[in-house]
């Protein structure tokens, strides 16, 4: 049983999250190390319980029956992993809360010691094969009162490593790209203080790469290695090497949880320009930090990819291994019931006309696959696309789906969706005769297929249903998710070639995304993180810009109260372009809250009239607008409420809109306050002057003289 001591402890919690870890303590004595997804019910709660924190470690090579000291091990994130990868864990947290947390989860591990303490008064004759500090070290001038407390800290912390000890450190890049492109620094909440080099601020901060390379330099750690965790490292996904960020797609578009953040410019775009000008490493988001004194150290894992946001019979990693003489990708399962799943994916061995399935060999780690050096069919497709060759694009995906359905029997069915499709897909129906295989690889996804000269290998075939699948479901599937990715010029021309060439309706795009949503939601268990992700708020520079020209796009946003009111926390805000003045939106609540109450802002402070409003279903109001909705308010809502107890999901809003021209906005204006006091009139009078304003400012002129007469 795990050991909490107390020898250290000052009598005085300095750090805490507040009262919310009260009900963490709660938590975890009731359902231990993981609490279920749904109980993790705000950011702060999953931030300190979600198994996805430990990404950041569960890719890495440990030495068997090492030594782990733990610097501000907090709650525990990644307390339990470290505990089943060594033979000793010591991990030293300041507040005696938190401690008492990080137990109450890990008391069965029996190489666990927890410290109470401020680590500058541990002391230990122990020395250690690795030393995490994981989130700590930026803090390090709070609590080391010396000139050079970042200094000094680095060099006490290292000063428990054995020899060939390894100093491992998780931690925000100041220049990371997010943060010129209007995230808020982590700590302050500040805008642009980590760019600013956090002028004014002493007691927090985070460095550069070169200022890391410095600092460890001068603290006599002279090996070291950079890895790049993304979106970062609190809820990292994948993890890039120093080799992997230049040549692998670093930056594509991923679950990151933030609030109120701006948005300048497109930040996957100008990763991938960072990338040719072989500067990614510099702009990351974060940096893990592996130092040492005296040994050297090797980058082995050239990638890795954690998929640990789904169930955890389906939770397993991916490392892209590169060695002196060999070369070689190795799944690994992230928890004991993921085993299964492992085992399965290398028993899914198909061999075809000219299209074959990777096979694996199992080892004690998992399985262990071929490293295949070939384009993948995803980096032909943007080849194309790149030089403007969208038919050449789409004939590219349909040869490999025409190579993949030789051997397969297709049957014609209008009664597929059984019991058994629907345990992976829902129950959506689709009507007609469907053109359908068994037991095919629904995730033809060009990512995971490698084009030879004479034939196609596919890796990763995790998903084999046994079940009748449409032919048309699965080819939707690929193009979607390559248009998805790819998001650049040309994808959407070649989406729509390969859907026409298929036969694709609107109709079957709407119940292949469903069906989509099903598998990845519910069966699979997907993107559990998304639960916090529809509270985040991106507010885009060009914005200021469109709210002058709203012809152009409408900026709309949709509250929800789930017993506890409106707040701006909960909130979705969606930016829609607009065709012809048509508008559709679509609020997606990716965790099926329990909604009492939901309040759609259409727009704000924009003079305007809608029509044709089609309002969400299941969804119930009192203020249905009758013909035309002239919307003269300048905070202009409509309530919903549910019908029935059902969690809502999906919240979607029609119709067309057309804002007020300057000329229509003073007759308006005119007519509404027509045969009014002479001081009214001129106060119109005044109006008049103000024709070669914009129609916004006149508006909040209006609101402000006017309104009251």
């Amino acid at each position: 049983m795990a050991e909490l001591k107390l020898e250290y402890y000052s009598g005085q919690d300095e750090y805490s999250d507040g009262d919310v870890e009260n009900d963490i303590y709660e938590l975890v004595k009731q359902y231990g190390e993981y609490p279920p997804v749904e109980c993790l019910q705000n950011f702060t709660v999953a931030y300190h319980l979600s198994n996805i924190r430990e990404n950041i470690l569960n890719w890495y090579s440990f030495k068997k029956d090492c030594s782990i000291l733990e610097i501000g091990s907090g709650c525990g994130a990644i307390t339990g992993l470290l505990c089943r990868k060594a033979k000793k864990v010591v991990s030293v947290e300041l507040s005696k809360r938190r401690a008492s947390i990080n137990y109450e989860r890990h008391k069965k591990y029996s190489n666990l010691e927890i410290v109470v303490a401020n680590f500058n008064h541990f002391r230990s004759r122990e020395k250690f094969d690795y030393v995490v500090v994981n989130g700590v070290f930026e803090y390090a001038a709070s609590f080391t009162d010396t000139m050079k407390p970042y200094h000094d800290f680095l060099k006490y912390i290292a000063s428990f490593l054995k020899k060939n000890g390894r100093l491992l450190i998780a931690i925000e890049n100041r220049l990371g790209i997010k943060y010129l492109n209007g995230s808020h620094e982590d700590h302050t909440n500040s805008y642009f203080l980590g760019i600013d080099n956090y002028k004014g601020n002493r007691f927090v901060r985070t460095f550069s790469k070169q200022e890391w390379k410095e600092l460890l330099s001068e603290c006599g750690l002279n090996h070291s290695a950079f890895s790049y965790p993304y979106p970062d490292y609190k809820f990292p996904q994948e993890i890039f090497s120093e080799q992997s960020i230049q040549e692998m797609r670093y930056g594509k578009p991923v679950i990151n949880l933030e609030q109120d953040r701006l948005w300048f410019f497109d930040e996957y775009q100008m990763l991938a320009t960072l990338q040719k000008e072989g500067m990614a490493d510099r702009f990351a988001n974060s940096f893990f930090v592996e130092a040492s004194f005296g040994e050297k150290i090797g980058q082995t894992v050239y990638y890795a990819k954690m998929n640990a946001d789904r169930n955890p019979e389906f939770q397993i990693g991916t490392r892209l291994i590169k060695e002196k003489e060999t070369s070689y990708v190795e799944k690994f399962p992230l928890t004991e019931e993921a085993w299964r799943h492992i085992r399965d994916i290398g028993a899914k061995i198909e061999e075809k006309h000219n299209v074959r399935t990777l096979a694996g060999v199992e080892t004690q780690v998992g399985m262990r696959y071929e490293f295949l050096q070939e384009k993948t069919l995803q980096k032909v497709i943007h080849n194309f696309l790149e030089s403007g060759e969208h038919e050449k694009a789409a004939n590219a995906a349909i040869q490999v789906v025409e190579a993949y359905l030789k051997d397969f029997q297709v049957s014609q069915s209008t009664d597929y969706q059984d019991g058994e499709f629907c345990r992976y897909f829902g129950c959506h129906k689709l009507e007609g005769v469907q053109n359908c295989i068994q037991n095919a690889n629904i995730d033809l996804i060009p990512e995971n297929i490698f084009c030879f000269s004479d034939n196609y290998v596919i890796i990763d075939s995790e998903w084999c249903p046994e079940c009748f699948v449409p032919v048309t479901f699965i080819v939707w599937r690929m193009v979607n998710e390559c248009k998805n990715t790819l998001q650049t010029n040309g994808s959407e021309e070649f989406y729509d070639l390969v859907c026409t060439h298929y036969g694709i309706t609107s109709g079957q795009e709407e119940a292949f995304r469903s069906w989509s949503e099903y598998f990845a939601q519910v069966y699979v268990g997907c993107s559990r993180l998304k639960q916090w992700s529809w509270r985040v708020q991106y507010i885009s520079m060009d914005l200021l810009q469109r709210q002058r020209r709203k012809k152009e796009y409408l900026c709309t946003s949709l509250y929800i109260d789930t017993g506890r009111g409106y707040s701006e926390e909960q909130k979705a805000y969606i930016e829609t372009p607009l065709e012809n003045g048509r508008f559709h939106v679509e609020f997606l609540l990716e965790k099926e809250v329990g909604v009492k109450r939901l309040r759609w802002d259409p727009v704000e402070n924009q003079p305007c009239v809608i029509t044709n409003l089609q309002l969400p279903k299941g969804l119930r109001t009192d203020r249905i607008p009758e013909g035309d909705w002239n919307i003269l308010d300048a905070d202009p809502y409509m309530e919903f409420i549910p019908e029935t107890e059902v969690a809502v999901k999906k919240v979607e809003i029609s119709g067309y809109i057309r804002f007020f021209e300057y000329e229509e906005l003073l007759a308006l204006i005119g007519e509404e306050k027509h045969h009014r006091s002479q001081e009214l009139k001129q106060l119109k009078e005044e109006l008049e002057q103000l024709k070669q304003t914009k129609a916004v400012k006149l508006w909040n002129w209006y609101r402000t003289h006017l309104k009251k007469h």
